[in-house]
């Protein structure tokens, strides 16, 4: 796609090749309106102020977000009555992003330093038949039966030989 300054270039070398604005648009595939706002202009260069003005400045919006660094953009858009997309443009076309805490540690090394206490036998296989019941639920199972086990050899070890008598199924009486 052409930018608008070489579609004016080409209506411009058109209409001085004596071309009538219905073949020009024809042609380039542009309105007849824009041949005669061409034809009428003495430049093809675009005139300082035509086009949308701008909604924000960036500047001084820069500085209305820096001085209130904890107001959400919706709350900014509220307040100077413009829609959130606006504002949320606005900080890119100022060339830094307003809205960026520098001191603060980025998602990215949260993640490394919690993947790098997960030690590697916790770590769920990537499998489709994997339960989730098997890394959270057994953990605990697991916890428990170790100190039934430390209770039940600290009661064998209290035990004396005379406590422990003979047992039940083996006596010569039956």
């Amino acid at each position: 796609m052409a930018s608008q300054r070489d579609t004016r270039v080409a209506i411009r070398a058109l209409l001085d090749a004596r071309k009538t604005p219905t073949e020009i648009s024809n042609q380039l595939g542009v309105t007849r309106h824009t041949v005669y706002t061409v034809k009428k202009s003495e430049s093809v260069e675009r005139n300082p102020g035509s086009g949308r003005m701008a909604k924000l400045d960036p500047e001084g919006f820069k500085k209305v977000a820096q001085a209130t660094p904890l107001k959400s953009m919706r709350a900014h858009a509220r307040e100077l009555g413009v829609s959130p997309m606006t504002v949320h443009r606005t900080p890119c076309e100022g060339g830094e992003a307003t809205f960026n805490r520098q001191d603060e540690e980025t998602h990215l090394q949260r993640c490394k330093a919690l993947l790098n206490d997960m030690k590697k036998d916790k770590w769920p296989p990537y499998s489709p038949d994997a339960n989730p019941l098997d890394y959270t639920f057994w953990v605990h199972v697991e916890r428990k039966a170790c100190n039934l086990k430390a209770t039940v050899k600290e009661h064998w070890d209290a035990m004396t030989e005379g406590t422990s008598g003979t047992p039940v199924g083996l006596s010569g009486a039956a």
